[in-house]
């Protein structure tokens, strides 16, 4: 039962991630209230999946008062899921 808990959470948390990735590619300039917005996080949550989303070695931008981009159009060469 606990098992299935933790993975329900972490599976959220990925599709969350996700979303935003998502976000961030296709609408370049989404701000971080809007993110928090669209994904139902708040602005503290909005900074710490782009922290982990940069760890993974997402090349994400901080534009100020305009939001987030992406370094590269194709992030999958980037990701470091090892």
């Amino acid at each position: 039962m606990m098992i299935e808990t933790v993975r329900r959470e972490d599976s959220k948390k990925l599709g969350k991630a996700l979303r935003m990735l998502k976000w961030i590619s296709v609408a370049p300039g989404v701000d971080t209230k809007t993110q928090g917005r669209l994904l139902d996080l708040s602005t503290r949550g909005v900074y710490r999946y782009i922290k982990d989303l940069r760890k993974l070695g997402i090349p994400i931008k901080t534009h100020k008062h305009a939001g987030y981009s992406l370094e590269h159009t194709d992030i999958l060469s980037v990701i470091n899921l090892g």
